[in-house]
């Protein structure tokens, strides 16, 4: 399952209590007087934001993702499908650490960063620790195991590769925590300038390693390190710009509520990290580095039905932990709207998406890489289905609930183990899509099923109507025009 959602989400307790704060949960309300008076101003705020900021965001990874076009186009055309499948096994690596080795801090810290109960610098502070910490110790490890998954689950990348792209952990850590801390905030376009100036980065370096300087493999890997700290910097200058009370000092009763709602989203991110990266290293154990590489082409391009929902997750999370545990049942109108639109919007996109890739594939990255188009084709129907639950994502964690995703995750995650050790052997990289949609849908559909649980919609609220489809046009329309006026701003 190579494809996924990807913002910090979810992991944890597979029941959770119709309260909206459980008895394992962390509070997210009842800390402080003020914020029964300040909740209908932050609902107001809110609903007037989250049109905004969705569009800035979706606008924001819209470019991320063309400029990760030009990434894939690059490396396919100097690199082909074998150098392509190393580079994406070298990088998978310390990228699967960054993310994991976090410990679901990242949204922990924006969780308690947008939390109206919770002190500012506080979560600053622990923030930096953590940065500092985790960055360090993930990446001493990684430089002493290296050459163990160089023979093992890494096969087919040496030692001194993968110890370069190590470099990049302490660097990608601090830049997922401190852009965090940005998020929770509200301070979209920080969080939003992080993504597009590591994204040009690692494209500048990357065009200057491969075709000016013709290091191959390694110096694509050396590019992404680069960027990597580019990234880092941005963020963290970001971070100390969103402003903090400085007279404020890390408590161990912050540190305790951080760790526990990390604790309960990093088991669900473990779990989802399975569901989207175990297909990569089963492939290149079964079919070889030039099959990953056509894989991860299919796989990338899968991404463009995502950018929205992604976005929207992002924002809405924030949104629905600054209402001051509202929780689930109060935004239930809005998950609701929200589903239906994205999966309207998917299913509009979707014909558009088959037709572009079967035609284009070929032609623009060759004909090494037209076996991708079927992977691409069995995809789809699980990427719309995953896209569409973001909203419910969103709502589950922000109303601090996060075990309720990561239940999803683990379901979802027994199903790709199964069905990719039955089916990728014998169908290779045809085999991986198919157990990712299946696992995608299944995710889904345990998501709606706790949700619903918790809210009581009625399923027939979540049925597209023929009004959505028409709803789905306007809205884009208003995006579009709410971009070009803050642009203007």
């Amino acid at each position: 399952m190579a494809v996924g959602t990807d913002p910090g989400t979810p992991d944890g307790v597979a029941q959770e209590s119709e309260s909206t704060v459980g008895p394992n949960e962390v509070p997210v309300s009842g800390v402080e007087p003020r914020i029964a008076d300040d909740r209908s101003a932050v609902r107001e705020a809110s609903a007037l934001g989250v049109g905004r900021a969705v569009a800035g965001m979706s606008f924001t990874q819209s470019a991320v993702l063309a400029v990760n076009f030009v990434i894939t186009l690059v490396t396919a055309w100097a690199l082909g499908a074998s150098g392509r499948g190393v580079l994406t096994m070298a990088t998978l690596g310390p990228a699967l650490t960054s993310s994991l080795g976090v410990l679901g801090m990242a949204q922990s810290i924006a969780f308690y960063a947008a939390s109206p109960s919770t002190d500012d610098g506080d979560v600053y502070a622990w923030t930096w620790i953590s940065a500092a910490v985790l960055g360090a110790g993930w990446l001493a490890l990684w430089l002493v195991l290296a050459p163990i998954a160089s023979r093992t689950i890494l096969q087919g990348v040496n030692a001194t590769l993968l110890r370069i792209a190590a470099l990049c952990i302490p660097a990608d850590i601090a830049a997922r925590l401190a852009a965090s801390y940005s998020l929770g905030k509200g301070a979209v376009r920080v969080y939003n300038r992080v993504d597009l100036v590591t994204i040009v980065s690692r494209l500048a370096a990357l065009v200057v390693a491969l075709n000016i300087l013709g290091q191959g493999v390694g110096g694509a890997v050396g590019a992404g390190v680069v960027a990597s700290f580019v990234g880092a910097t941005i963020a963290v200058a970001g971070m100390i710009s969103v402003g903090h009370d400085s007279t404020a000092r890390p408590t161990r009763m912050t540190l305790r509520g951080l760790v526990a709602y990390g604790r309960r989203v990093w088991v669900g991110s473990l779990a989802q990290q399975l569901n989207f990266r175990l297909d990569y290293f089963l492939v290149n154990y079964f079919a070889g580095t030039g099959a990953v590489g056509v894989y991860s082409v299919a796989t990338r391009l899968a991404e463009v039905m995502l950018i929205v929902p992604r976005s929207l997750a992002k924002v809405w999370f924030v949104r629905v932990a600054q209402s001051g545990g509202e929780g689930v049942r109060g935004g239930r109108s809005r998950t609701t709207a929200m589903f239906r639109g994205i999966l309207v919007s998917a299913l509009l996109a979707a014909p558009l998406a088959m037709t572009a890739v079967w035609v284009l594939v070929p032609l623009v990255f060759g004909p090494e890489f037209a076996p991708a188009r079927v992977p691409f084709m069995l995809l789809l129907p699980g990427v719309i289905v995953l896209s569409s639950v973001s909203s419910i994502e969103a709502s589950l964690s922000g109303s601090s609930r996060p075990g309720a995703v990561s239940a999803a995750a683990a379901v979802a995650a027994l199903v790709t183990i199964v069905l990719d050790l039955v089916l990728v052997p014998s169908l290779g990289i045809t085999g991986a899509a198919i157990v990712s949609s299946v696992s995608y849908l299944c995710y889904a559909l345990v998501c709606v099923a706790t949700w619903r649980r918790i809210t009581e919609v009625d399923l027939r609220d979540l049925l597209p109507q023929g009004g959505d489809f028409r709803s789905v046009l306007a809205a884009g329309a208003r995006l579009v025009a709410q971009e070009r006026t803050s642009s203007r701003v």
